[in-house]
């Protein structure tokens, strides 16, 4: 297999699923992908190594793979973004026994193994790309057999096949079952859970619109074949199927049907920006080639109708923040990834991300994949300019709406609760990029900047659009904002009284706290580790008096009340002493003690809540 290059980026002109019991029910590290609060399968939060690849057109070394992963694990992990995964440009000189490829470079000193474990220790997950379709020539050659069998390797691959770049398995020979989802075994055997499967149009069809023809056209049989034998062995490991250049013919019948999450627009490219991501070939779509339309914005919206909770997931390819020209246009394509089900697929690295950071941070946004949250335009021809309202529902009944502005000039974007929306009477509305509410209304109409967006959270009956007193019931990690540490119990422990401090994210089950909502605006927060509820000492009223955890009953001072402030972070509130959740000394140490004190607003006062499994 050669060396992936930058063609791929260029490789295109300039019925309903219900949810799949065996990907949730396989393997219980498939919650990474499913809703805490929901049970929803929902798309990943992830890292990925494209911008690097596409801009040096080679393998991305294995020292700045780990400066990313360094990067992620401090910036972004405890905002649910959990997943870092290989892309291509890679090389497979390497490869096992059974002729699976080992790494992604023979430049690296470590195999996918140890990056997997490497990744699991710190409480994130390594996601695959590779197409089980592939063999490796070099391991044919080598008399490599089939896993379990004694088929030879080579006899899987036609050598007149005249194929581009791949040797393709040959589906309908001996051994090619086994050698596919073998391929897949070998994954989660070393603890993958997420496999995106390339360049699927190439093998459907044999054709690419740049490059004309890649190799044979195959039966619409075999190409079926191919995804159930994925999608089988995924579901028997809890993988989630992620199917990349799919052609999508007759409106996505197969990748429907087999396929967790499909792409549906071209690759992000060197250039990417506003022009992929919203203006290439804009209203264009090629009917059942790959891909049907050319940018995000047209995909999202014409493949809606797919979409929708425990149903196929839509994937709007890398996002490269640094390669938009201001904030506005940051803020759209963050927010219709999050309002469309879609992936944030972050692909900024550590010395490109600049001042844009905080884009990706917006925990009321994030709200949204946590929820398992997909909305859909008013209609999904991307012609029509209502395609630029979103709309749909979290789980708790508040309505998020999202008012885009695809053009060159400022534009009027309304909607109308009653009409769009389906109830009458007033609304709280909530700005979720600005974190302010917005005041009571029917109905919100609002001049939208060019390429930019207004995203809204909507309650009825004039209760609070605050998320702060609509928090999804499930497990959440909480973490500090000034020193990034989570709310933990000293040394795992099991008994009355042990105090409550601060420690990096580790991922254990003490730095978890399910949420419950008993009602009024307030909450108990109860420790995963050992079912006990935070409470503060002998119920005191005082400052400085420490948190511990104690048996459920049912005082005030084991309830909260949980409010959002400015820029996404909350406070937690005593409600037996008004007192406020406090990091002592604004500590930024491991250890770190958790008091309470009269809330002043400091940083080390305020708190993200991340929903995890």
């Amino acid at each position: 297999m050669v060396t992936l290059c930058a063609t791929l980026f260029a490789c295109k002109k300039s019925e309903t699923l219900t949810k799949d019991e065996g990907l949730l029910q396989a393997d219980p590290a498939m919650r990474t992908f499913t809703s805490t609060a929901t049970g929803t399968v929902r798309a990943p939060l992830y890292w990925n190594p494209y911008e690097y690849n596409i801009i040096h057109d080679d393998y991305i070394p294995e020292n700045e793979w780990q400066a990313n992963i360094d990067w992620m694990n401090q910036n972004l992990k405890s905002y649910g973004y959990n997943m870092i995964c290989i892309d291509g440009w890679g090389d497979d000189s390497k490869y096992n026994a059974d002729g699976y490829r080992t790494t992604h470079s023979k430049f690296w000193s470590h195999d996918y193994a140890y990056w997997s474990n490497y990744l699991q220790q710190r409480g994130m997950r390594l996601g695959m790309y590779n197409n089980p379709l592939w063999v490796n020539k070099a391991a044919a050659d080598a008399g490599v057999k089939v896993k379990g069998t004694t088929i030879p390797l080579s006899s899987l691959i036609n050598t007149s096949e005249n194929s581009t770049w791949f040797n393709w398995v040959q589906i309908n020979n001996p051994g090619a079952e086994q050698y596919v989802k073998g391929y897949i075994q070998y994954y989660a055997d070393m603890g993958i859970r997420y496999l995106r499967v390339d360049f699927l149009s190439w093998y459907e069809t044999g054709q690419d619109q740049n490059l004309g023809r890649v190799g044979p056209s195959r039966p619409k049989a075999d190409y079926e074949k191919a995804l159930r034998w994925m999608k089988e062995a995924c579901d028997a490991n809890g993988i989630f199927l992620s199917l990349v250049m799919p052609n999508l013919k007759n409106e996505g019948e197969l990748e429907n049907q087999y396929g967790n999450m499909i792409r549906i627009n071209d690759d992000a490219g060197l250039d990417a920006g506003w022009g992929r991501f919203n203006n290439l070939n804009r209203g264009q779509r090629s009917l059942d080639v790959w891909s049907q339309y050319d940018n995000a914005f047209d995909g999202y919206t014409y493949w809606s109708k797919l979409s929708g909770r425990n149903k196929l997931i839509l994937d709007g390819d890398f996002i490269r923040l640094n390669t938009f020209s201001n904030d506005n246009e940051r803020k759209s394509v963050i927010s219709l990834n999050l309002i469309a089900g879609g992936p944030v697929s972050v692909s900024d690295q550590y010395n490109s991300i600049g001042n844009n950071l905080w884009l990706y941070q917006n925990t009321e946004l994030l709200a949204l994949n946590q929820d398992g949250f997909v909305g859909k335009p008013l209609t999904n021809d991307p012609t029509n300019s209502a395609s630029q309202i979103w709309t749909g529902q979290m789980s708790n009944g508040d309505w998020i709406v999202g008012l885009f502005n695809r053009e060159g000039s400022a534009q009027t974007r309304s909607i109308n609760f009653q009409t769009q929306l389906g109830f009458s009477g007033s609304a709280s509305v909530r700005d979720l990029w600005q974190h302010s509410d917005l005041g009571s209304m029917t109905s919100y109409s609002a001049s939208v900047p060019a390429h930019g967006c207004l995203i809204l959270r909507i309650v009825s009956g004039g209760g609070s659009s605050n998320p702060g007193s609509s928090l999804v019931n499930g497990n959440y990690r909480i973490t500090n904002r000034n020193s990034g540490k989570v709310l933990d119990v000293s040394q795992q422990s099991l008994t009355n009284g042990a105090l409550i401090h601060q420690w990096e994210s580790v991922g254990t089950n003490s730095q978890k706290w399910k949420l419950t909502n008993i009602g009024n605006g307030t909450y108990t927060l109860t420790n995963l580790n050992s079912s006990k509820n935070l409470d503060v000492y002998q119920q005191s009223t005082a400052d400085n008096i420490a948190i511990h955890q104690w048996d459920a009953g049912t005082g005030n001072s084991q309830k909260w009340e949980i409010a959002s402030v400015a820029g996404g972070y909350y406070k937690i509130i005593n409600v037996n002493s008004g007192k406020g959740l406090d990091v002592y000394g604004a500590s930024t140490a491991n250890g770190g003690q958790v008091k309470q004190f009269t809330y002043t607003g400091g940083n080390n006062q305020q708190w993200t809540m991340t929903l995890v499994p």
